[in-house]
């Protein structure tokens, strides 16, 4: 199934995850962008990343994708994959 994001709901910039609530889904996700980070670094982009002040710059782009400033974007359906429940979305 395409995943993509429906909105951002935590930025952890310590911990280098992002909460998110993907479409279709009533449960918030936690993606550990971090491992992402640490396989890639060797682009200088994403290495850019590792600066706590870069990373919580995170916004959402048309699609339901992670982007940042800089041109780094993640596939959804990826972070979906690394993603781990942590919630239900509460109402109101």
């Amino acid at each position: 199934m395409l995943q993509y994001i429906e909105s951002i709901k935590k930025v952890d910039a310590d911990s280098f995850t992002i909460d998110c609530l993907f479409h279709n889904e009533a449960i918030v996700r936690r993606i550990p962008v971090g491992k992402l980070i640490n396989q890639y670094q060797g682009t200088p982009q994403i290495k850019e990343l590792m600066q706590p002040q870069i990373f919580s710059q995170v916004s959402l782009d048309s699609y339901g994708t992670l982007v940042w400033s800089n041109g780094i974007d993640f596939c959804p359906d990826v972070l979906y994959e690394l993603s781990e429940p942590v919630g239900e979305m509460s109402e109101g």
